[in-house]
């Protein structure tokens, strides 16, 4: 173990360890503790090599072969806010403000942006239309008397409800405000005192959802707040309680709330460690040791299982296992050279990670493979340290600029050298996040062991059959369109945007593909479709009207089974059904998961057109001469496991597992057949 190793390691309450690993070997023992409640997380621990992670529709990590062999290493901007920023005097000693952050509100209409010159701005972004080259003013300026420390949106604001649009802010020798989002008012005030009665200011701000109090982190002190009544906080905790086994000293720095364990919140300080609370009255169940300077940044993940730690002057960002408390899972290298926060953040997915770097460069990674980011660009000529995604689009803001001091300017400006040169870069960027991502549904890729039998026919009369060539056609036709976009920006028509596909793809009918999509819906719609909306490959035909749709369609399966039901390694089962329909069914699919005894899936994905009412039948081999995608005549092959596999066959209207229209569950079989030893 190398010494960076060792140093990640952390102190644990024996006792809370004992009760951890004891709800891990019971977890069907309902438990009501926090730290009992981390049994409730998935048992099957990710790894750089697989994650169980559950996805959410919007954003989801499946890629191209392409796309995840190389970065993304260039990205065009599709808005720039620089106007609201400027100094009206632009001189190198002038130079002095500079943003340190931007968030998107839980609703995804607003963007707030924290800057030196102690003021938060509000911007409303037109997502809608995005792309757009004009710079937008901010709609509202909140002005605090110091320095903001930290500034959070109200976790359900909503922009329909005036009575949810609040923004909470603390800055230095001042209590934390609430402002109202709407009119710039400050709408109430929270209190805290030291032992001498002096008031202080809270460094960071977070949010229990459960109970929607307000904590506050101080000097080896955290205080919750009820929002609704304003004035001193309703309880108090001294983490740095030395007649206690484990303690957490120095200024609590940053708040992370667990969002799936009531109660359970992570604590940074700035004496470089990482506090994990177990419940509401402040116990301490880990305190977490590997960085090398102050605590800036902690985020869990979506679905709860990790942390994220960042921290000042320390180029990592830690990913610590929530299931395996002081072991790091993964660690992401990024440049952070200054004791500035620098954001990262990681999408609601819980599949990416993205973050700022001293050098103006925008870093992300797949959560489960940090050898090789797969964003690395320029998005800055100066510190970017601020970066947040936003909640439901493919889009991320990112915010730049550090303190200058007069002696840091060293050059002297000649007469046709541009004076603006010598400013810090002062500005708020949005960037498509679709890169990362690609298209969300994809046909799984298919098993070799699996074989269709029964031939997959329209039984309608529609002329000319498309559908099964555009939907192999379309995983590569929308990612070529995202990076067309996000490459070019504002494209005028449907005809030119399909042009550089079909040139870029060296496919006429790949172009043909796009023009038929986006000439059924407008170059807008498109392009609004494109970049906010996670496409599937048989809604996107749908959309192109070349596949099928029936939403009145239904289908019950009226057999299912496998056959024989046990044989031994070498055995071709068959899996045998039918369907009925009374009312036809549109553009389907038909999903094959196979289980064996170590919950390890194996299946594939099949296209069923659309069909008229009537019974049809759906036969499937499974080949057990070889370990599953091995084929004997490339080389040598396992046998194939013997065991017992349970078979799910899920028949679906377009595809399994999509939100869009004309999608859903039409029914579900399920078998199960047995391998044993050849003889």
């Amino acid at each position: 173990m190398s010494v960076t190793e060792k140093k990640r390691t952390s102190v644990l309450d024996p006792a809370l360890l004992q009760a951890i690993t004891k709800a891990f070997s019971q977890p069907n023992v309902v438990t009501s503790s926090p730290s009992d409640q981390l049994a409730k997380l998935s048992v099957n621990t990710p790894t750089t090599a697989s994650s169980s992670i559950e996805q959410i529709p919007h954003l989801s990590p499946q890629t191209t072969t392409e796309a995840k062999r190389s970065a993304v290493t260039e990205q065009t901007p599709l808005l720039i806010l620089n106007q609201e920023f400027q100094l009206p005097t632009h001189t190198p000693r002038r130079s002095n403000n500079f943003l340190k952050g931007c968030k998107w509100s839980p609703d995804g209409l607003c963007l707030l942006t924290n800057s030196d010159d102690h003021q938060l701005r509000v911007f409303e972004i037109p997502c809608d239309r995005l792309p757009s080259n004009e710079d937008i003013n901010a709609v509202l300026h909140l002005k605090e008397p110091e320095l903001i420390y930290d500034f959070q949106w109200y976790p359900y604001m909503d922009s329909n409800q005036s009575d949810t649009c609040f923004i909470f802010s603390s800055c230095r020798d001042n209590p934390v405000h609430l402002f109202d989002a709407y009119t710039g008012e400050v709408r109430a005030s929270y209190k805290a005192f030291n032992h001498l009665e002096e008031l202080v200011a809270a460094h960071s701000l977070g949010f229990e959802l459960q109970s929607c109090r307000l904590y506050c982190g101080y000097d080896r002190t955290i205080r919750a707040f009820d929002i609704q009544r304003p004035g001193p906080c309703v309880t108090q905790w001294n983490t740095c309680d030395r007649t206690n086994d484990i303690h957490q000293s120095g200024i609590i720095s940053c708040l992370s709330f667990n969002s799936q364990i009531p109660g359970m919140y992570a604590a940074g300080s700035y004496a470089k460690t990482i506090g994990i609370y177990g419940d509401m009255n402040g116990e301490l169940i880990a305190v977490l040791h590997g960085h090398t300077g102050g605590i800036t940044h902690i985020q869990f993940s979506a679905d709860g299982n990790r942390l994220y730690s960042g921290a000042r002057k320390d180029g990592m960002i830690l990913c610590w296992d929530m299931r395996n408390l002081g072991e790091t899972l993964v660690t992401f290298q990024r440049e952070v050279n200054t004791n500035q926060r620098i954001y990262f953040d990681v999408d609601p997915s819980s599949m990416t990670l993205v973050t700022g770097n001293s050098n103006g460069r925008i870093l992300g990674w797949d959560i489960n493979d940090s050898s090789t980011p797969v964003l690395d660009f320029l998005a800055h000529n100066d510190c970017t340290n601020g970066i947040s995604i936003h909640p439901k689009r493919p889009l991320f803001a990112t915010s730049s600029g550090q303190r200058r001091f007069a002696g840091d300017i060293r050059v002297t400006v000649s007469e046709d050298e541009d004076e603006d040169n010598l400013f810090a870069e002062l500005n708020v960027v949005i960037y498509l996040l679709v890169a990362i991502f690609g298209v969300s549904g994809a046909f799984q890729k298919p098993a070799s062991n699996l074989q269709r039998l029964t031939p997959n026919v329209h039984t309608k009369d529609v002329g000319l059959d498309l559908c099964p060539t555009c939907i192999d056609e379309a995983v590569e036709a929308i990612n070529v369109i995202l990076n067309v976009i996000l490459d070019e920006g504002i494209v005028e028509n449907c005809e030119k945007l399909c042009d550089i596909v079909a040139n870029k793809t060296k496919s006429e009918l790949i172009g043909t593909i796009c023009n038929l999509a986006c000439d059924a819906v407008g170059i807008d719609e498109f392009i609004r479709l494109i970049i906010s909306v996670d496409l599937d490959p048989i809604w996107y035909c749908e959309m192109a009207r070349l596949c099928e749709i029936n939403d009145h369609g239904d289908a019950t399966f009226t057999h299912f089974g496998v056959y024989p039901n046990t044989g031994p390694q070498g055995t071709t089962f068959v899996i045998d059904c039918s369907f009925k329909s009374l009312n036809g069914t549109g553009t389907s699919m038909l999903r094959i998961d196979i289980v064996d005894s170590h919950n390890e899936t194996n299946g594939n994905d099949f296209l069923v057109e659309a069909k008229k009412p009537g019974t049809y039948p759906e036969r499937i081999a499974l080949k057990t001469l070889s370990a599953w995608n091995c084929d004997p005549s490339t080389g040598f092959c396992d046998d194939f496991p013997v065991g017992t596999y349970n078979v799910t066959a899920q028949f679906c209207n377009g595809e399994c597992g999509s939100h869009h229209p004309h999608s859903g569950t039409y029914d579900v079989g399920k078998a199960s057949f047995t391998v044993t030893k050849k003889k």
